[in-house]
């Protein structure tokens, strides 16, 4: 929820999300829901019951950053889960329209990257700060990379979007490999702004990497705190009964 990268490759793709976390929150690692008729598969806050990165049957994915535009003090208190309105996205059929009726009072500044592949490859980053949405569409054929607000100023992310075209979208013939270990990186700037950050309070806990290729859709967790790793292949294989 805290780095995030999107790399196209031709009709599919490799999302990855760094989750950016105090050490002692607990997560239930990812699994299958049916909320509205719908299957999903996300792992789940433990304390806020919500998720951060989702996938819907229905080709799409929403991954949660904390933060819009500018920094807030993550420190404040709000009283619904950012978590929630990843699930509602995944659930309803016309996403935009849903971010633009949902009642975000009482929620804390969030970026939420939608990719939808259902009929044709668009990627949509929707923003919730200051009391203000937007909605920007992007080219889904533009690798891309996001940090979070609340723990990344913007002269930093200047420094890892720089990071992210020499490690990954400059090297030649991107694969897994390519974009995973760039997330795993601890070493680019120093141990606070790394990919793979820590510092006193808070560090990457795991890494969800989504990939997408042919038909087959996928789902990789690195667990950092139990030292696991959890590959779940082809995610949505049985049909679901309406």
């Amino acid at each position: 929820m805290c780095t995030v990268t999107y790399v196209p490759m031709g009709e599919g793709f490799i999302f990855t999300s760094n989750r950016d976390e105090q050490g002692a929150r607990k997560t239930i690692v990812p699994a299958h829901y049916k909320e509205k008729r719908l299957n999903l598969f996300y792992p789940r806050d433990e304390v806020a019951g919500g998720t951060w990165i989702g996938l819907s049957e229905e080709k799409r994915l929403a991954c949660l950053l904390n933060g819009g535009f500018l920094y807030h003090n993550p420190a404040l208190k709000f009283s619904k889960s950012r978590g929630l309105v990843v699930t509602s996205i995944l659930t309803n059929k016309d996403f935009l329209s849903t971010f633009k009726k949902i009642h975000l009072a009482g929620v804390a500044p969030f970026t939420l990257v939608v990719l939808d592949w259902r009929n044709t490859k668009k990627i949509y980053e929707l923003v919730w700060c200051q009391g203000k949405k937007k909605v920007k569409s992007l080219m889904a054929e533009q690798p891309c990379i996001w940090s979070s607000s609340t723990l990344y100023d913007c002269e930093t992310k200047a420094l890892r979007e720089k990071w992210f075209e020499k490690e990954v979208v400059s090297s030649k013939g991107v694969k897994i490999n390519t974009v995973l270990n760039f997330h795993q990186n601890k070493n680019l700037g120093n141990v606070e702004i790394a990919p793979q950050m820590k510092r006193s309070s808070v560090e990457t806990v795991s890494t969800t990497m989504v990939v997408y290729e042919g038909s087959q859709l996928s789902v990789d967790y690195y667990d950092y705190l139990n030292q696991r790793v959890l590959k779940y292949d082809s995610v949505f294989t049985e049909p679901i009964k309406r």
